[in-house]
């Protein structure tokens, strides 16, 4: 059953399946995105909290693990892309701003894999302006009447919550301690806070929620189809596979094999469904990842695999009007501008600790239960003379359809299944080509010798060999086979905006004075909030935006003034 959630696609019963449009149409994501500011220059951290509300028969925290956030041109053009991860219903990240744009109005993006089946206009758009103070070019301008959406912001339950009272003045670098209280009938609220200049304030904006409120007065969705299936365990690799004439499958038994390559190695296999299509989960790795992929089908032959782009390339003209700075942006720009280039003096970029680059990750299967280094040994001519004087329990077996390898263990049930022949954790299904490689481009053998199991499939062990220089020792890649990169996960960093004391000569170099990206205040509480008044005189917004207990959006507003010095 579809709403049970499916991880990856099977032969039988397939979440493709048009026969489910119907039942999948019910669900959908609504995706509540906040910026930190609406204002930023160029290299600037642009920091970003979402709130992902599942409406339809799905729990509501349990559909999608993945947040895909795009930072785009008002045309549509992707500048920079991040994958969070979805806890809990929330997500949260920061961006930092490429330094070779235009200045003008921009916006931030950001669905889930599953909101790509309704298309672009269900996503969550926020517009934001950016300045580069080193160009004097401007975004071309779009106006409203020649835009694919149209944003207005959008209202608020503003008596949900509220600021205690405060003074009205602080002076520069005071501590400032607040709260935020709930109002009677409301027993729940989640958010972000920002403290930021007053116009650099945030506003709320048109959610995917009004979308998906138009689509159910209308009624059925007729072009709603089931082309990605939700992140629900890490991020997914999907597509279609095809016959290598370009014709569609026509049996079962056909296997996508992926190896993860480098420090986050591993080893996935998953079977398409009828019509070829795939879905594949990811464990949660971070940063980019180096993918092989190749397919075969039950005879052994080599199939296409046509992989699906990891963020959604339809776009829409989104409206850019003519870009204009009042004078206090402008002000606040400068100031930016300045903490930017003060940041590069004070804020340290790295720990200063050199990674250890020798460090050989483990392989997928963990320890083996035989390694053979062939440094130890003289250099034999033949990788059949290897296995035979130098891997015991391991020799080459020629039957009438061929040869294979033959693994010696005391599990009774591992002649039932085929050993895992693999180079650099590549399985290779070749063995004329495998046996006919050079031992002095090996540098160890691994052997497991008992079943293995990996999803659904049984491996009677696995003999992997590493090469020298982690380049399969230049066996021959089969037909169609290919390597992709992917980006993994960009999990939040830890740090706080930041801040340089203001002790002796620090400055305060702080763009965003307070960023609390996940708060959340229940019936009977109050939350404090507490923070350093920033340096530079002016008035500052203390905004908090979010979430009740019923998805409606909230916000409670509070101001304060820095004076200048006498």
């Amino acid at each position: 059953m579809l709403l049970a959630g499916i991880p990856e696609t099977c032969a039988q019963d397939s979440p493709f399946d048009s026969a489910l449009r119907e039942e999948a149409s019910q669900i959908a994501e609504v995706l509540h995105l906040y910026t930190d500011r609406s204002l930023y220059v160029t290299d600037d951290v642009l920091r970003f909290s979402a709130y992902i509300e599942a409406k339809g028969p799905v729990y509501a925290s349990s559909w999608s693990s993945v947040m895909y956030v795009e930072f785009i041109s008002a045309g549509g053009n992707s500048l920079v892309s991040k994958k969070c991860p979805i806890h809990g219903g929330r997500a949260y990240g920061e961006i930092v701003l490429p330094d070779n744009i235009n200045s003008g109005n921009y916006y931030l993006r950001s669905y889930t894999r599953w909101m790509r089946n309704r298309g672009p206009e269900s996503y969550s758009y926020v517009p934001v302006k950016v300045i580069n103070p080193y160009r004097s070019e401007l975004e071309k301008e779009i106006p409203v009447a020649e835009s694919e959406l149209s944003l207005s912001s959008l209202p608020s339950k503003e008596s949900a919550l509220y600021f205690g009272p405060h003074p009205e003045m602080f002076s520069r670098g005071e501590e400032l301690s607040l709260q935020l209280l709930l109002r009677e009938g409301v027993s729940f609220v989640q958010g972000c806070i920002s403290v930021v200049p007053h116009s650099a304030r945030p506003q709320l904006w048109v959610t995917s929620r009004q979308y998906i409120r138009q689509k159910e007065n209308e009624g059925p969705e007729s072009d709603f189809k089931v082309s990605f299936l939700p992140d629900k365990f890490g991020p997914s690799i999907s597509g279609s596979v095809i016959t290598a004439d370009g014709g569609t499958l026509s049996a079962s038994g056909s296997k996508i094999h992926l190896t993860l390559m480098g420090e986050h190695n591993d080893y996935l296999v998953s079977e398409p469904d009828a019509a070829g299509r795939f879905s594949i989960a990811l464990p949660f790795y971070s940063g980019q990842q180096e993918l092989f992929i190749q397919a075969r089908d039950a005879e052994g032959s080599t199939l296409v695999v046509r992989v699906d782009r990891e963020f959604d390339q339809r776009h829409l003209a989104l409206p850019a009007p003519s870009f204009e700075l009042s004078e206090d942006e402008r002000k606040v720009a400068t100031i930016m501008a300045r903490n930017k280039e003060l940041g590069e003096l004070y804020i340290d970029k790295g720990s200063g600790i050199a990674s250890d680059s020798t460090m050989i990750p483990v392989p997928f299967y963990g320890n083996p239960a035989r390694s053979v280094d062939l440094d130890r040994f003289v250099l034999l001519p033949t990788l059949e003379e290897v296995f035979v004087n130098l891997v015991p329990g391991v020799s080459l077996v020629k039957r009438r359809k061929g040869m294979t390898l033959q693994i010696d263990s005391d599990n009774p049930a591992f002649s039932m299944f085929e050993p895992l022949i693999m180079v650099d954790q590549v399985p290779v299904f070749d063995l004329e080509k495998f046996m006919a490689l050079s031992p002095s481009k090996i540098r160890r053998i691994d052997v497991i010798d008992d079943v293995y199991v990996k999803g659904d499939m049984r491996y009677g062990g696995v003999v992997n060999l590493q090469s020298r220089d982690g380049d399969m020792a230049g066996i021959d890649l089969p037909a169609n086979s290919f390597f992709i990169d992917i980006q993994n996960m960009n999990p939040p960093s830890a740090k706080a905006p930041e801040h340089v004391s203001g002790e002796g000569n620090m400055p305060d170099i702080r763009n965003t004075q307070l960023w609390l990206p996940q708060l959340s205040i229940r019936k009977g509480d109050t939350l404090p909030v507490s923070f350093r008044a920033p340096e530079y005189p002016g008035e500052y917004t203390i905004l908090f935006r979010g979430v009740d207990q019923d998805g409606e959006a909230v916000i409670a507003e509070s101001s304060f003034k820095v004076p200048e010095r006498k």
